[in-house]
């Protein structure tokens, strides 16, 4: 019973963490929903579902959601196709891996606002070193981040070039984890280049990509910071996403009750596309064992 008690009071930190910033604001936030509450107005109404019918209707929620999915569905797979090509170049003996794994990894360990700021720079229509290049070819400047039809693909651009750092580093591990001996085997066998990577390096790199699906999907639909600095959401909402309606609908137009609804949507939505992958890849016959 000693050591029983003695584990107890070692884990009895973790749970009152979690119990005061994880569970109690998630029922907290689930209780607002129901209510139509501002800080500028102290009274508690009850409202049902009325919150969620207004949000669920509501043009701004459609058009965040909708970027939002957007997003996750670009950014999470093409970062995880470069990454696993970068990491298995650099596996490959690929001269100057070192300085690759630096120059891929520099925009995850750099501040996000000052990636951000760079991007801004690079974009502007008038400076920016991306028309100056288009430029050269004889391409008409362009409002990237002006441009509601440019906008949110630029955002897509900047997220792919800063996940693909951290997601290489997650398949270099997974890289170095299959054993020499395999690759020997199949070399016995008779496997060499590409069929090599699709039967041995691949299905052995299925918890690594499930595992890099997860993360960067969570990463994908919280998206914040980037599209509130490049471009506050707009223009006229082409960039704002279900992250920054939350911050819009309880901090600018103070309703609470809303801002929890979409919190609660955006829980919903990460919930279901990490079940879905991590179902996916749990189903896949390349996935091997878990």
């Amino acid at each position: 019973m000693s050591r029983t008690r003695i584990g107890q009071l070692f884990v009895l930190p973790t749970l009152l963490f979690l119990l005061a910033f994880a569970i109690i604001p998630a029922v907290a936030n689930f209780t607002l929903s129901f209510f139509d509450w501002s800080p500028l107005r102290p009274a508690f109404e009850f409202v049902g579902i009325d919150n969620y019918v207004t949000v669920l209707q509501s043009k701004g929620f459609i058009s965040a959601l909708g970027n939002t999915v957007i997003y996750a569905i670009i950014t999470v797979p093409v970062s995880i196709a470069l990454a696993l090509l970068v990491a298995v170049g650099i596996m490959g003996r690929l001269r100057g891996a070192g300085a690759l794994k630096a120059i891929y990894f520099m925009p995850t360990a750099a501040m996000l606002v000052a990636m951000a700021v760079v991007w801004q720079f690079i974009l502007d229509p008038r400076v920016g070193l991306l028309n100056e290049f288009l430029s050269w070819f004889g391409i008409p400047p362009t409002g990237w981040l002006l441009n509601s039809s440019t906008a949110l693909p630029s955002i897509i651009a900047f997220g792919i070039w800063r996940q693909t750092g951290y997601m290489m580093i997650l398949f270099l591990a997974g890289l170095a984890a299959i054993p020499r001996t395999v690759y020997e085997a199949a070399a016995l066998d008779g496997l060499h280049g590409l069929k090599r990577f699709w039967h041995i390096t691949w299905p052995m790199l299925a918890p690594t990509t499930t595992f890099a699906g997860i993360i960067g999907t969570i990463a994908a639909v919280e998206l914040f910071d980037a599209p509130k600095i490049m471009t506050d959401g707009g223009p006229a909402g082409a960039t704002t996403t279900l992250s920054m309606m939350i911050q819009q609908e309880g901090f600018t137009y103070s309703s609470f009750g809303t801002g929890a609804v979409v919190s609660l949507v955006l829980f919903i939505l990460t919930l279901a596309i990490t079940a879905v992958q991590w179902t996916i890849s749990r189903r896949s016959p390349m996935a091997g064992p878990q």
